[in-house]
């Protein structure tokens, strides 16, 4: 058996968290890689968390295996979901994995040698994009990856998602759960911000996990909105999250926000003061398009898609969904601070 060449040292217990809400189309493949995993089977616990899914998730997954622990909620979010199943869990570490993405079988081996360091926190690995014909999919996975991935320049991070990310049960129990208050987003960022700042160890290993990303138009957009929505309020929390991270660069980010607010703004401001020169609206885009274009060459080169030449034109409707999810975030904000007083 492999897993018995592994050292006893490694082979720390895991609850493996899979949080569910109406995945049928993805949570067989997902179960079929974390029973693939080379780790002793009798150091595993497997808990699915049901988020209130109302399609033939459940069926499924009681149908590919009985050693699956199903736990079942009312409809409350990721965060909810995830924290639940780590209240239900045993493991001294705590593996969790989106129902839309898989793992190799290798993924939690090279991950849990990390915990070795007794400062260390949170491990995640390499978030991949899954083969895919759908356009708007390659626009999420190909810019996440090159943007949170290839730019790490060392090991320790100060951001993971949690995706499929690995947890010491521990620090959960000395700063606290995911903030419930984010509900299908930003919860893993915030947590991060907590983690690093209750000197915690967050870190970027050599192992792959592959995901699934929204493939329509209509749901990367609302996607893309959630993400807008989500990191308004993580700065809210965490003012100090404005300095940026390996993820998120910050002057990057204000300059397109702020072109981004120009392309609405911009042709007013020439139509009142000077209609003459109209044809100019272009600008604001332009230069928008003109930054991105070092990151599509990037893109090009890993994945030679030729649909990405396209990048630097259209990653201007992530900015697009942003604005509106930052909008809507300081709007429920204020109106939350009203009903408060």
């Amino acid at each position: 058996m492999k897993h018995k060449m592994l050292d006893d040292k490694l082979c720390k217990y895991v609850s493996i968290i899979i949080p569910i809400y109406n995945a049928e189309k993805t949570i067989e493949l997902c179960l079929t890689s974390v029973f693939k995993l080379n780790y002793p089977k009798d150091r595993l616990e497997i808990i699915v968390v049901d988020d209130g899914s109302v399609d033939r998730t459940l069926e499924i997954i009681k149908n590919f295996s009985d050693e699956v622990k199903i736990i079942r909620k009312k409809r409350g979010g990721a965060a909810s979901a995830q924290n639940i199943g780590i209240k239900n869990s045993l493991g001294e570490i705590i593996l969790n994995i989106d129902s839309d993405a898989y793992i190799t079988k290798d993924f939690l081996n090279t991950a849990i040698k990390e915990f070795d360091d007794p400062q260390v926190g949170i491990v995640g690995g390499f978030l991949k994009p899954a083969p895919t014909k759908s356009f708007w999919a390659k626009m999420s996975g190909y810019e996440s990856e090159e943007r949170a991935f290839r730019r790490a320049s060392s090991k320790y991070v100060h951001h993971m998602t949690t995706t499929c990310t690995a947890y010491r049960r521990k620090m959960f129990e000395e700063i606290g759960y995911f903030d419930e208050f984010f509900k299908q987003g930003g919860y893993d960022t915030e947590f991060s911000k907590r983690a690093i700042k209750a000197g915690w160890k967050i870190v970027l290993v050599d192992a792959i996990c592959f995901h699934e990303w929204r493939s329509s138009f209509t749901s990367y957009f609302k996607q893309q909105i959630q993400g807008g929505i989500a990191m308004t309020k993580v700065l809210r929390k965490h003012p100090d999250a404005i300095k940026g991270d390996e993820v998120i660069r910050t002057k990057f980010f204000s300059l397109a926000f702020l072109l981004t607010v120009s392309i609405f703004l911009w042709p007013l401001f020439l139509v009142i003061f000077y209609p003459s020169y109209l044809s100019l609206f272009w600008i604001p885009y332009g230069i928008l398009v003109f930054c991105h274009i070092p990151q599509a060459i990037r893109i090009l080169r890993i994945h030679q898609d030729p649909q990405m030449f396209l990048f630097p034109f259209i990653i201007v409707l992530k900015y697009i969904a942003w604005l509106i999810g930052c909008v809507i975030a300081v709007m429920d904000i204020l109106k939350k601070s009203e009903q408060k007083s």
